[in-house]
Order: structure tokens, then C-alpha cells, then sequence
């Protein structure tokens, strides 16, 4: 499985060998309608055969733009309506007013004891900021920092199977408020009690289903015996499109930070006009330390949905552009066989035939191709979808009624370029058309 930071030049890369396909598919059809010997063949009465031969490629050519824009367009339909989906997805925090910043704090110079007093000093300096409503430390914030995970068990004997792996967060007790984590029951750490931890719903859940969790014990091998201080909301780690594993918040105060606290500030307004305030704090208390430039939360939220965008924006373009290759490699077919058949035409007309019976004619050639073209790219569009599948989140009934939009944005392209082909043959004159040829 590719990394996900390949997927957008991967996707790139075999839409762009896509739109060339169409690209070489339009220039052949436009170069065999449009070839300069084409008439001349025709009157000279070369072969019959070779005639038929050369329109039916040139009509395959037309039944593949229509195929290639319904697949493309199907994809877009699809992508989009994941990205809408996954935007109106809750994270189980409030993204839009945080600051983040990951302060990495030496191990030379902070051991435990260190890293506590630079924590007791740090939060109070940040609320204290005008603006500020509210700053915490997790060691692993979501969507920002790698997570660590574990196992806990409510089962003292640890018996096979009790076990459930967790998410596991170093956190002090403002982490909460500042991301709009909602605390469902008891509260978060008790001052002095190392053994206190918070657990995520989803956890409580899992291990005390329809039963209260504040106060009971739980056990790790890697942790000693704990207890339940509260329960808060579930929230989502890495991505929006799947319920995320259980977590655990332990207390700062007690336990090692891994690799550092990243900070969350929650602001009123915009977060970036607060990253030298925030900035300035940290030197306050460390000029040492090297700082990077803080980002908005939502920033790294809409990072997790770049490859979905990319694909959405891809699809969309290429897409929209096959879409006007098959129009213009419709209409191209359409108006040299509409030449070719003038004198067919003329003829058909001085025996009796109506003008609606021409166009008709001319419109079921048309209708042929396109319809051809269409169920072929429905059927194609169907397997674009599974392969897509990663992408995709949330469709539920809304497949089907993409691949209709797909097909009431074709059939009225297709119906404009078929208009000045029809017309035209509409208006031929028989006697001059006689004439001419």
C-alpha cells in the first residue's frame, strides 16, 4: 500500500495518462473527419468497404470520449460527495479556534521533575493571555502528533481476551476545555493522585458496558493499577472516515511526556494572529528552546482530507475536459457525415421524405454512439467505484443517483452537439444539392 503522501502524484499521474488517452481519441477522430481526401474518396467511389471501415472507426472513437468522460465524471461525482461527507464528520473536538505548537524539551535538561515545573509554569502563562480561553499539553495531540498505544483491562487476573488496545495520552487537566473535549462524567485528574486516569466513552463502553466507570479500577503491564477519574467524549486521532481505538489520558504531572508537550490554545478569533503571543510565552520560560512556527488545528484536520481533495480537484478537471472532447468529436462526426450525405439527402427529400424524417435520421446515428458510449462508461464508472474505495466515505444511497447526474450532465452535451449538424441537414435544399454533386 502506497504511503498517503504518494497517492495525490499517483492519482496525477494515471489521470494525466487519462486525459491524454481522450486527448489522442479526440485528435484522431477530428484528423480521420476532417482529412482532406475524405469527399474526394467518397465521389471517386473508392471502395465501399473502406468507407464503412473508416466511419466505424471514427464512430468508435466517439463511443470512447463519451465512455472515458462518463468514468471520469462518475469518479468526480463520487470524491466529492465523500469530501462533502467527511466535512460534516465531528471529531469530537472543536478544531476551528485551536493553536497548536510541539515544544520539544530536550531530555539532557528536563527529566521528570523538570518537565513539571516547566508544565505548572506553562499553562497559567498562556491563559493569562488576552484572548485565551483555554491551554493544555497532550504528549500526542490528534491529527498533529503519532500516537502511542496499549493495553488495559478492567480484570485484575487479566484473563485471555479482557484485554483492549487503547490509545494512550499524557495530558494535563486543561487539555480538556481547550480542545472542547466534553467531560460525560466525574472529573478530570484529582491534584496528587498518580493512580487517576480519564477514559474516552468508547473505552467505558467496551469495558463496563451500561454501567457507571467513575471509580473503578483499571490494569496495564505497562502502567501500574489506575483509576477512573472520568469519562470523556470519544475523539478522532488520524482520520474522519472510521471510529478510532479507545483512549486513555493520564495525568502529566506523573508520567513522562513522550517526546515532548504539544501545546493547545484555545483563542477567540483568528487562531494564526495569536502565534507570537504564544511564541513569546515559551521563550519566556526557555529562550533555549527551539521553537517552530504554531499552526491552527484545523490546518492539520484539513490536511487528513488533502489526498480526497486532490482527487475530487483531478477527477473534476479531467473529467469536465473529456466531457468537452466527446462534444467536439460528436459534433465533428455529426457534421462530415451530414456533408458526406447531402446527396443522399437531396435525394431522400425530392422522393417525399420530410425534413423531421432526415433530422430523425441523423439524431438515431447520434442517439447510437452516445448510447453506446454511455452504457459502456456505466458499466466502467461501476468499477471506477470499487476501485476508488479507499477514497470514498459515507455513500450510502448516493451512488446511484451520482451516476444519473453523470448521465443528465451528458445527454444534454450530447443533444447541443448534435443541434448544428441536424439543422444544417434540415435546411439542405435538394435541387442544389443534386446539382453539386
Amino acid at each position: 500500500m502506497p504511503a498517503p503522501s504518494v497517492y495525490p502524484a499517483l492519482l496525477a499521474a494515471a489521470l494525466g495518462l487519462v486525459l491524454a488517452t481522450g486527448l489522442a481519441l479526440a485528435f484522431l477522430s477530428w484528423f480521420m473527419a476532417r482529412g482532406p481526401r475524405l469527399v474526394e474518396v467518397l465521389r471517386a467511389g473508392y471502395g465501399a468497404s473502406h468507407s464503412r471501415g473508416h466511419w466505424r472507426v471514427l464512430k468508435s472513437l466517439v463511443v470512447a470520449e463519451v465512455a472515458l468522460s462518463v468514468v471520469l465524471l462518475t469518479g468526480a461525482g463520487l470524491l466529492i460527495h465523500s469530501l462533502v461527507n467527511l466535512q460534516r464528520v465531528h471529531p469530537g473536538f472543536e478544531a476551528g479556534p485551536v493553536l497548536t505548537m510541539n515544544v520539544a524539551l530536550p531530555p539532557s535538561r528536563y527529566d521528570l521533575k523538570a518537565q513539571r515545573a516547566f508544565l505548572a509554569r506553562l499553562e497559567p502563562a498562556l491563559t493569562a493571555l488576552p484572548g485565551v480561553a483555554g491551554a493544555g499539553v497532550n504528549d500526542t495531540l490528534p491529527f498533529v502528533k503519532a500516537t502511542n498505544g496499549g493495553s488495559v483491562t478492567a480484570d485484575p487476573g487479566r484473563a485471555q481476551g479482557s484485554e483492549v488496545y487503547v490509545r494512550v495520552h499524557v495530558v494535563t487537566s486543561g487539555y480538556f476545555q481547550a480542545m472542547g473535549i466534553p467531560l460525560l462524567a466525574g472529573g478530570t485528574f484529582p491534584p496528587a493522585d498518580p493512580g487517576a486516569c480519564v477514559i474516552s466513552r468508547r473505552l467505558a463502553a467496551k469495558l463496563w458496558p451500561g454501567q457507571d466507570a467513575v471509580g473503578r479500577p483499571l490494569y496495564s503491564d505497562g502502567l501500574s493499577s489506575m483509576r477512573v477519574a472520568g469519562v470523556v467524549g470519544d475523539t478522532a486521532e488520524n482520520r474522519l472516515d472510521r471510529p478510532e481505538d479507545p483512549q486513555i489520558y493520564l495525568p502529566a504531572e506523573f508520567n513522562d511526556l513522550f517526546g515532548g508537550p504539544v501545546v493547545a490554545v484555545k483563542v477567540q478569533g483568528d487562531p494564526v494572529r495569536y502565534c507570537a503571543q504564544v511564541k513569546a510565552v515559551i521563550r519566556s520560560l526557555d529562550p533555549g528552546l527551539a521553537l517552530p512556527e504554531p499552526r491552527p488545528l484545523r490546518e492539520a484536520l484539513k490536511e487528513s482530507m488533502a489526498v480526497r481533495t486532490m482527487a475530487g480537484i483531478l477527477f473534476t478537471v479531467f473529467g469536465l475536459l473529456a466531457l468537452l472532447l466527446s462534444g467536439v468529436g460528436l459534433y465533428g462526426v455529426l457534421a462530415q457525415t451530414t456533408l458526406q450525405r447531402r446527396r443522399e439527402i437531396g435525394i431522400r427529400l425530392s422522393l417525399g421524405a420530410t425534413r423531421a424524417q432526415v433530422v430523425g435520421g441523423i439524431l438515431a446515428g447520434a442517439a447510437a454512439m452516445v448510447g453506446l458510449g454511455l452504457g459502456l462508461g456505466t458499466l466502467f464508472g461501476w468499477q471506477a467505484g470499487r476501485i476508488l474505495g479507499p477514497l470514498l466515505f459515507g455513500l450510502g444511497g448516493a451512488g446511484p443517483a451520482i451516476h444519473l447526474g453523470v448521465l443528465a450532465i451528458l445527454v444534454p452535451t450530447a443533444l447541443l452537439a448534435c443541434a448544428l449538424p441536424a439543422a444544417r441537414a434540415a435546411r439542405v435544399n435538394p435541387a442544389e444539392a443534386l446539382r453539386q454533386e
